[in-house]
């Protein structure tokens, strides 16, 4: 089955920019190599995270959480000279020159800017929400699809119930969070899902860049692992979040 495959890169984790830049494109290149999908920009800028034409079988989509314009010019050439596009939103650590940087720069590298990296979301008031959907709106107005990346908590939580109902009222294109990373195409949207949800993997590095391009093109032993690690994950976060709350 075609697969949207998803990877989330957090340039905090990353010692500069050149690093993570340098990451991306390997990751970028190992996939190229083996002849992976990108999804295509005119698609993506038309709300549809899909497959360049021509291609099938899965496509590879990067998500990123950017602090500063170096980063993002970095990552910015890092996939478009390989063909890939992606997504990026600034997080709460961003300098004040980002907001001097037009969307429409960015994405001649096939990079399109999501609303919402600067904050938690989750158990937000639904007001609060609301009135964060309706700026997001008017700032979209030029430039589609409206797109949110909400910054996760410490229990790698974006979204809750209240948001996906206000994203929903507010004619949000998709949303991305962290997860598996693995979206079946067919399932983004449609009258049983009016939302589409991206999950994306958070590649923090510890991975080999073979094993992370044998998960994309579907290898069922790094799907395996990569399965286990989301599950593993799992209750050392609670458990830390319940410590910290100590």
């Amino acid at each position: 089955m075609d697969e949207l495959l998803a990877l989330e890169y957090r340039q905090r984790q990353w010692s500069s920019p050149m690093a993570l830049a340098s990451r991306v494109a390997r990751v970028a290149d190992a996939c190229a190599k083996r002849q992976v999908a990108a999804v295509g920009l005119a698609g993506l800028m038309s709300g549809q995270p899909t497959p360049l034409r021509g291609t099938s079988g899965s496509a590879l989509l990067f998500g990123f959480r950017l602090e500063t314009v170096d980063a993002a010019i970095a990552v910015g050439q890092a996939i478009g000279k390989r063909g890939f596009t992606g997504i990026y939103s600034w997080t709460d650590r961003a300098e004040r020159e980002v907001s001097q940087i037009p969307p429409s720069f960015l994405a001649g590298w096939g990079l399109l800017h999501a609303y919402g990296g600067d904050q938690v979301w989750v158990d937000a008031s639904p007001v609060r929400v609301r009135k964060a959907m309706k700026s997001s709106m008017h700032s979209a107005e030029s430039l589609r699809p409206l797109i949110w990346m909400p910054a996760p908590d410490r229990f790698e939580r974006a979204i809750d119930g209240v948001f996906l109902d206000e994203a929903t009222r507010s004619a949000v294109n998709w949303v991305w969070v962290p997860g598996s990373g693995i979206n079946r195409l067919g399932g983004l949207g449609g009258p049983t899902v009016p939302l589409p949800v991206i999950e994306a993997w958070h590649d923090d590095g510890t991975r080999g860049i073979d094993n992370l391009a044998r998960w994309v093109l579907g290898d069922k032993l790094q799907r395996g692992k990569m399965r286990l690690a989301t599950i593993g994950n799992m209750p050392r976060r609670w458990l830390r979040g319940v410590i910290e709350q100590r």
